[in-house]
């Protein structure tokens, strides 16, 4: 596609300004219609869902086992602090 309209753009500047043009933009519409059209096509798609590896699994029941330690850690020391207010 830009060597179609770079070749058309050398042509045209070669010509005189009073001369027909080398191309116009109808030309340059069924140029790119074939391209317009993939693009709505690809549009309209969904991207596919990446599921991830074996090992990112892993890491992520990891990171997931980490946070439920801490917030179990973090609820005992909170009740551990109430049961100090109590006495």
């Amino acid at each position: 596609m830009t060597k179609w309209i770079e070749g058309k753009i050398k042509d045209q500047s070669a010509k005189k300004l009073s001369e027909e043009p080398v191309f116009s933009g109808k030309d340059v519409e069924q140029r790119f219609k074939p391209i317009q059209k993939l693009y709505k096509k690809t549009l309209g798609k969904k991207a596919p869902k990446v599921e991830p590896k074996d090992e990112e699994k892993k890491e992520e029941k990891k990171e997931d086992k980490k946070d439920e330690d801490k917030k179990t850690d973090d609820k005992k020391k909170d009740d551990t602090k109430d049961q100090k207010k109590d006495l």
